[in-house]
């Protein structure tokens, strides 16, 4: 676990504003302003209030149970073991999801500066990205910071 050591308060802050202003935010926001017109800087700010709730809620329960393991580990000294499987599993998925969202996002805004198939570019972006993740914390703190 020599890994967990290197992880410092700077990487996780940036890990943090990553995982709740990431690309996926940039992606949605075309859509979200065709559907919700000029109400979408409430939606905005009404997201913006949730997601400090969560990133609190977070904080909280990072400092009181000790753990490794995340969601997780909230998940299974809360509600057991069943639960905690389940919230673990929905976190792949949705991690998953996430990363093809970040990935098909980044390529459409590649394809503007040199027309490169998205699809391509998207799934080299992520062999790289699994790639350097393979590698460890070191990596990817050269990649973030």
């Amino acid at each position: 676990m020599d890994e967990k050591k290197r992880a410092g308060l700077l990487y996780s802050i940036i890990l943090a504003l990553n995982g709740a202003f990431g690309i996926e935010f940039f992606v949605l926001l075309e859509h979200a302003t065709f559907l919700a017109g000029p109400a979408v800087v409430l939606s905005l700010f009404l997201c913006g209030i949730i997601t400090m709730i969560t990133l609190f809620s977070y904080c909280e329960l990072g400092s009181s149970i000790s753990k490794l393991g995340g969601e997780y580990t909230f998940a299974k000294a809360a509600f057991g073991g069943f639960t905690a499987f389940l919230t673990g599993w929905m976190r792949w998925v949705s991690s998953v999801a996430t990363i093809a969202l970040a990935a098909t996002g980044f390529a459409q805004f590649f394809y503007y500066f040199i027309p490169v198939s998205p699809s391509v570019v998207a799934i080299l972006l992520i062999l790289v990205f699994t790639f350097i993740s393979v590698r460890g914390t070191r990596a990817v703190d050269i990649i973030t910071v």
